[in-house]
């Protein structure tokens, strides 16, 4: 019964919000000696007591568990997922084309950074890069594709560094 009530309260709490999330804070008071913690709404509003013990239930029930090591997990791979999507490096890092200037009264070229093809601005109207946040390189390249290699492996890099960061084999 009161799982029940549970879902309904968090289904019925998260549908007025924009991102159909609710946040809750903790303020806390002391009065006669004694400290108490006020849980709080988003919107700065105490929450009542039926609907205070319905989440402190649900946390319970979330965290106290038999398998503190399960827990562990899936926390640990949330926070990783988290941080990924927090992370600059991974968020910015992107493979850019760039346009040869016409106004030039010389060709200029180059020699691609992964197939060595020689690219000339005569022939061709594009070159790429890989671009980010903390990321400059002197490597151009011929084609999307031939960057996507070493792009592919900057992105895997990056996420092996923060799984590892959460104890998680990648």
């Amino acid at each position: 019964m009161k799982s029940e009530m549970l879902k309904k309260f968090i289904e019925n709490s998260t549908g007025d919000s924009i991102s159909s999330r609710k946040y809750y804070h903790f303020e806390y008071e002391e009065s006669e000696g004694k400290g108490k913690a006020r849980l709080i709404d988003d919107r700065g509003y105490e929450v009542s007591i039926p609907e205070a013990a319905l989440i402190i239930e649900g946390l319970n029930n979330a965290y106290i568990i038999p398998d503190e090591e399960e827990v562990n997990d899936y926390l640990n791979n949330r926070n990783a997922k988290n941080a990924l999507q927090d992370d600059l490096r991974f968020e910015n890092l992107r493979i850019t084309g760039k346009l040869f200037r016409v106004d030039r009264k010389r060709n200029w070229g180059f020699t691609c950074a992964s197939c060595k093809k020689k690219v000339i601005s005569e022939d061709n109207k594009i070159w790429w890069v890989i671009e980010g946040y903390d990321f400059t390189s002197d490597d151009k390249y011929c084609s999307e594709e031939c960057a996507y290699p070493l792009h592919n492996e900057m992105l895997e890099n990056i996420k092996k560094s923060i799984y590892k960061r959460y104890n998680i084999d990648y």
